[in-house]
């Protein structure tokens, strides 16, 4: 009883001294973003290409501040995933801890190159079409509140679209999908980001469509093929024997007192053969 707590309080005072180190480099990277807000707020300006403004005295710090937290946000995650992955490294094998590492950073990747992709090409495309309906007597004059919060959810719309891949070969490793579900779906996909990438961009030249095509199609393909070569692997069948028969605990009380041959016929749950996944 003393051991365990001991190893209590041991797991605790690890997690205080890692979520302080969050918090602390948190802080730090925040106020890096407050001393270098004029040039983040020149960044995110820069896809719009107009003049922010604000309704309110606190407007100007309000959006100052969000500006600031939020870098210290994206700055502090990648150590915030490496803190975490070391607090639950030990309940971890050797097998699921290099599974953690590769999964991570390829989450890691294809955000970064949401972002890019986002703030590069299909961004500045979306602002001008959404800004691009004006005219004599209607004109944009963006705040730069509604500015960011448009900004972030397009962020995270980036991030989410470029996990399709993992998404796609999670959600198989689940439940597999039906052979050829994914490569029926592919015609409806294809037809459906055509019409999107027409809608977005703002003229109607292909090389700018392609430009929003492409990847949206690259991601589903990937997630396609990820799925695929996931299915690939067979499943290894382990023939039945006497000790693969599973039995609840409130049955095994029963067949101590009065063994049953019936019992035993209703709480057999493994059929002649499992199959056990392979990763």
């Amino acid at each position: 009883m003393q051991q365990q707590t001991s190893t209590l309080a041991d797991h605790l005072k690890e997690l205080k001294y890692r979520a302080f180190t969050v918090i602390g480099f948190f802080a730090t990277a925040s106020i890096l973003g407050w001393v270098l807000y004029p040039k983040l707020i020149h960044i995110i300006q820069k896809p719009l290409g107009e003049t922010l403004y604000y309704t309110s005295p606190a407007g100007g710090l309000g959006f100052v501040l969000q500006v600031s937290l939020g870098f210290g946000f994206i700055i502090t995650l990648p150590l915030l995933i490496y803190q975490t992955a070391q607090f639950i490294r030990p309940t971890l094998t050797v097998v699921k801890t290099r599974a953690i590492i590769w999964f991570t950073f390829i989450s890691l990747l294809l955000s970064v190159l949401g972002l890019a992709y986002a703030y590069f090409v299909s961004l500045p495309a979306a602002l001008k079409f959404l800004v691009g309906f004006n005219s004599d007597s209607l004109r944009p004059l963006i705040g730069a509140k509604d500015y960011i919060q448009f900004l972030s959810a397009y962020a995270i719309g980036a991030i989410i679209t470029f996990q399709l891949p993992l998404i796609f070969w999670f959600a198989n490793k689940v439940r597999r999908f039906p052979p050829g579900g994914l490569v029926r779906a592919q015609r409806p996909v294809i037809v459906g980001i055509a019409i999107v990438s027409g809608v977005i961009t703002p003229t109607i030249d292909p090389i700018n469509q392609l430009a929003i095509a492409l990847p949206m199609l690259l991601l589903f393909e990937l997630g396609v093929s990820a799925v695929f070569m996931r299915n690939l692997k067979k499943p290894q069948v382990v023939p039945q024997s006497a000790s693969d028969m599973v039995i609840a605990p409130e049955i095994l009380d029963e067949l101590a007192t009065e063994p049953d041959e019936s019992i035993l016929e209703q709480n057999a749950q493994v059929p002649r053969g499992i199959y056990m996944d392979i990763i």
